[in-house]
């Protein structure tokens, strides 16, 4: 206990703001610490400022992330051509519609 009286014996006192400060004449200043690369996998893209964000809306390319995309032959969303049964309307294209494998003949396996 005498050990602890004797570390908490002297006093601190508060000093009122920086003007009672004593001023110090060193050469040393402060910087900040030098920046390491973090572990892990890096990030996809970099992160754009609001300057660049504002031209790429100016010019009108923009990406396609978080739309959804619409049926090539019935022009509804929630599936694509590939998946497309008729849901709507179709829509004539100047394209023929067929692929390669259209003539072709799938085997079935026999149970």
């Amino acid at each position: 206990m005498e050990r602890w009286k004797e570390v908490y014996s002297f006093r601190v006192n508060p000093i009122n703001g920086r003007t009672l400060w004593t001023r110090v004449n060193a050469p040393t200043t402060i910087t900040p610490p030098k920046h390491h690369t973090q572990v892990g996998r890096p990030k996809k893209l970099r992160k754009r400022s609001a300057v660049e964000l504002e031209e790429m809306t100016q010019s009108g390319r923009l990406s396609k992330k978080h739309t959804k995309g619409a049926c090539s032959k019935c022009k509804k969303t929630g599936h694509n051509s590939r998946t497309c049964k008729g849901q709507g309307e179709a829509v004539k294209t100047g394209k023929s519609g067929k692929s390669g494998n259209a003539g072709k003949k799938r085997k079935v396996a026999a149970k």
